[in-house]
C-alpha cells in the first residue's frame, strides 16, 4: 500500500490567487477519505460533544469533555492505534511531534 501524507490544504501554495473548485474537490476528497479511516466511536463522540456546545462551554463543560476523551483514550481501540503509530514513528512520539499529521493519517501502515 503506498504512503500518502496528510492533505495539503487548497490554500497552502505559495503565490496562489485562491483555491479553484478543481483543488478544493480533491483536497476534500482526500480529506473525507482519510476521516473515514478514523475510530467510528471517537467521531461519534467527538460530534456530539461539538454539538453540544454552541454556548461558551462552563467549567463543568470541560470536565465532561475532559473525562469523555480520557475514557476514548484508554479504551482497547484506542491503544491499539497509539501502539501502531508509537511503533511506526520508532518507539517514541518526541522526536516525530511535528510530523504526527502524516503518521496519524495512516496509523495501519508500517
Amino acid at each position: 500500500m503506498p504512503t500518502t501524507s496528510a492533505p495539503t490544504p487548497p490554500n497552502s501554495t505559495a503565490g496562489s490567487t485562491g483555491p479553484s473548485p478543481t483543488r478544493n474537490d480533491a483536497y476534500v476528497d482526500q480529506l473525507a477519505r482519510r476521516i473515514v479511516t478514523f475510530d467510528a466511536t471517537a467521531l461519534a463522540t467527538t460530534k456530539q460533544l461539538l454539538g453540544k456546545r454552541l454556548a461558551p462551554p462552563t467549567e463543568a463543560d470541560f470536565k465532561e469533555s475532559f473525562d469523555t476523551i480520557l475514557k476514548l483514550a484508554s479504551s482497547d481501540a484506542s491503544k491499539a492505534i497509539i501502539a501502531r503509530l508509537q511503533a511506526k514513528a520508532g518507539g517514541s512520539f518526541v522526536p516525530k511531534e511535528l510530523d504526527l499529521p502524516q503518521v496519524y493519517g495512516h496509523p495501519d501502515e508500517a
